[in-house]
């Protein structure tokens, strides 16, 4: 996904390249235009919003990560409190039965 939007970000750049050293590699100015140009196709703005839905997104799944983790301690803690009247696979009587 990232690679992808990246990918796409940079794309109207990275095809206007030739024609841009084509038309401007003998000016002084062309580092400044090259710049202006990157400005003006908002890589920064873009920049910020793709690094603002990758930190939404692992946020979300940190969330959901942590909402079952909660239930799966709720549910051990009350297995838990239902006490040794359970089966329980690691307990054997005094026999060695389970």
């Amino acid at each position: 996904m990232v690679e992808r939007r990246v990918r796409e970000m940079f794309k109207p750049l990275r095809d206007e390249v030739s024609r841009f050293i084509g038309e401007n590699i003998e000016r002084e100015d062309d580092n400044a235009l090259w710049k202006r140009r990157i400005k003006d196709e908002g890589i920064d703005r873009k920049i910020e919003e793709l690094c603002k839905a990758l930190s939404d997104e692992v946020r979300s799944r940190l969330e959901e990560f942590s909402r079952q983790l909660t239930i799966g301690f709720e549910m051990l803690g009350k297995f838990e409190m239902e006490g040794s009247e359970q089966y329980n696979p690691g307990t054997r009587d005094e026999h060695g039965n389970a």
